[in-house]
């Protein structure tokens, strides 16, 4: 019946979860998806936490739009919790405070993001141009790749999917020199915005195997897909090397040195992933 039939135009929409007139919570990005805000944490030890709030879609049916978002909501968190239960990831993720669909409650970790960072240290180099080895542009990015890839690598192998990975996703947090690590990294790195993220299928022994294993690697090899082409369209500055240094810190961290990189099953599969996006570019 006509009383019954659903009409998005009609559908208000929501407007941000903010408090009206509450000037304290600061939009800090907005997506396709989700709003992210910086909140004050009064009395803690931490001064601010970040909520991510996940808003309704008008032309989507309120029952399912409800759905799938409480369901994408408890994924994220889920799949946060399960990269800080892996010991090498527990400090390269937030912390997730609460759920509470379509409110995800998060740690809040100040630092830059991968791609203002990159961007500073170019104009930096620019205007000092200092000789300093350590201190180099130069070096400073073969760290930042060599790490990104070890975080990447340790991700995939841990059994998740990023589906969104940018240098506006990864934050850089920077160290005192002295409290650098042995590799003498003076930053660490954090994975951020796991709204597109999904977790590998579990590999069991059966006739399906291999299937779920093509499957494994095809998602991997996008996902580093996604990556390079946000790398070429972002920092179109940056040497190839760069990308070199991030797959061989990629392979190490899937723990297959022996392997190196013409041999991973991951990067080869990657090869093929960019020939077909070059084909889609040729031909639609």
């Amino acid at each position: 019946s006509e009383k019954n039939t659903f009409n998005p135009s009609k559908r208000p929409r929501k407007e941000p979860i903010k408090c009206p007139g509450d000037d304290s919570w600061t939009l800090l990005s907005q997506g396709a998806e989700a709003r992210v805000w910086k909140v004050p944490k009064p009395a803690s030890d931490e001064k601010y936490i970040i909520i991510k709030e996940r808003f309704s879609k008008a032309y989507r049916h309120p029952t399912l739009d409800e759905r799938l978002t409480k369901q994408r909501c408890r994924m994220e968190g889920r799949l946060l919790e399960k990269c800080r239960q892996q010991g090498t990831l527990e400090n390269h993720v937030p912390k997730v405070l609460k759920v509470d669909s379509p409110l995800l409650y998060l740690q809040y970790i100040e630092g830059k993001t991968v791609k203002q960072f990159i961007n500073d240290a170019i104009v930096g180099s620019e205007k000092t141009n200092g000789d300093d080895p350590s201190v180099s542009l130069e070096h400073l990015v073969t760290k930042i790749a060599n790490e990104m890839g070890r975080l990447i690598g340790t991700l995939h192998k841990e059994g998740v999917i990023h589906g969104d990975l940018t240098t506006s996703n990864i934050l850089i947090v920077e160290h005192a020199t002295s409290d650098a690590r042995e590799d003498g990294a003076a930053f660490v790195l954090y994975l951020i915005d796991f709204g597109l993220a999904k977790p590998l299928n579990q590999q069991k022994q059966g006739k399906n195997s291999s299937n779920i294993s093509n499957a494994n690697i095809e998602e991997k090899a996008v996902d580093l897909y996604v990556l390079e082409r946000a790398l070429q369209s972002t920092h179109p500055q940056l040497a190839p090397s760069f990308w070199t240094t991030l797959e061989k810190a990629y392979v190490l961290a899937l723990e297959q040195p022996s392997v190196g990189v013409e041999q991973c099953q991951t990067l080869k599969r990657l090869e093929q992933v960019r020939q077909r996006g070059r084909k889609r570019e040729c031909f639609g």
